[in-house]
Protein backbone atom coordinates (compact mmCIF):
# COMPACT_ATOMS: atom_id res chain seq x y z
CA UNK A 1 0.00 0.00 0.00
CA UNK A 2 1.34 3.15 -1.01
CA UNK A 3 0.92 6.07 1.40
CA UNK A 4 -1.40 9.42 -0.23
CA UNK A 5 0.81 12.33 0.30
CA UNK A 6 -1.13 15.20 1.72
CA UNK A 7 -1.28 18.63 -0.19
CA UNK A 8 0.77 21.45 1.32
CA UNK A 9 -1.08 23.97 3.25
CA UNK A 10 -0.97 27.22 1.75
CA UNK A 11 0.86 29.78 3.62
CA UNK A 12 0.39 33.47 3.39
CA UNK A 13 1.22 36.61 5.56
CA UNK A 14 -1.12 37.25 8.80
CA UNK A 15 -3.13 40.69 8.96
CA UNK A 16 -4.81 41.78 11.78
CA UNK A 17 -8.09 39.71 10.43
CA UNK A 18 -6.26 36.58 11.63
CA UNK A 19 -6.07 38.06 15.16
CA UNK A 20 -8.25 35.89 16.60
CA UNK A 21 -6.46 32.20 14.69
CA UNK A 22 -2.58 33.71 15.57
CA UNK A 23 -3.98 34.04 19.03
CA UNK A 24 -5.42 30.61 19.31
CA UNK A 25 -3.10 28.79 17.63
CA UNK A 26 -0.25 30.65 20.11
CA UNK A 27 -2.49 29.71 23.36
CA UNK A 28 -2.54 26.20 21.63
CA UNK A 29 1.31 25.93 21.52
CA UNK A 30 1.80 26.75 24.71
CA UNK A 31 -0.67 24.86 26.24
CA UNK A 32 1.31 21.43 24.15
CA UNK A 33 4.05 22.67 26.22
CA UNK A 34 2.59 23.36 29.59
CA UNK A 35 3.46 19.55 30.62
CA UNK A 36 6.83 19.93 29.72
CA UNK A 37 7.84 22.89 31.57
CA UNK A 38 6.41 24.92 34.10
CA UNK A 39 7.51 28.37 32.26
CA UNK A 40 5.01 27.32 29.30
CA UNK A 41 1.55 27.29 32.29
CA UNK A 42 -0.72 30.12 31.33
CA UNK A 43 -1.08 32.52 33.77
CA UNK A 44 -4.45 34.41 34.46
CA UNK A 45 -5.04 36.63 31.85
CA UNK A 46 -2.84 35.07 29.18
CA UNK A 47 -4.86 35.38 26.33
CA UNK A 48 -5.67 38.93 26.20
CA UNK A 49 -2.23 39.69 26.45
CA UNK A 50 -0.95 37.22 23.92
CA UNK A 51 -3.61 38.63 21.88
CA UNK A 52 -2.12 42.17 22.93
CA UNK A 53 1.47 41.07 21.56
CA UNK A 54 -0.22 39.65 18.58
CA UNK A 55 -1.45 42.73 17.55
CA UNK A 56 1.83 44.48 18.06
CA UNK A 57 3.86 42.17 16.04
CA UNK A 58 1.62 43.02 13.27
CA UNK A 59 2.10 46.64 13.86
CA UNK A 60 5.95 46.00 13.71
CA UNK A 61 7.34 46.51 10.24
CA UNK A 62 10.38 44.65 11.31
CA UNK A 63 8.26 41.43 12.48
CA UNK A 64 5.96 39.40 10.47
CA UNK A 65 3.99 36.54 10.54
CA UNK A 66 2.56 33.71 8.58
CA UNK A 67 -0.33 31.10 8.55
CA UNK A 68 0.08 27.83 7.42
CA UNK A 69 -3.46 25.78 6.48
CA UNK A 70 -6.69 25.87 7.89
CA UNK A 71 -7.88 24.28 11.83
CA UNK A 72 -7.62 21.54 12.65
CA UNK A 73 -3.92 20.96 11.76
CA UNK A 74 -2.85 25.34 11.04
CA UNK A 75 -0.05 26.43 11.80
CA UNK A 76 2.09 29.66 12.89
CA UNK A 77 5.42 31.04 12.02
CA UNK A 78 6.77 34.47 13.73
CA UNK A 79 9.39 36.60 13.08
Amino acid sequence: MTAQRQPAPAIRRATAKDLDDLTGLWLDITRHHEPLDPYFRLRTGAPAEARRLLEAWLRDPDAAAWIAGDAPGAGICLA
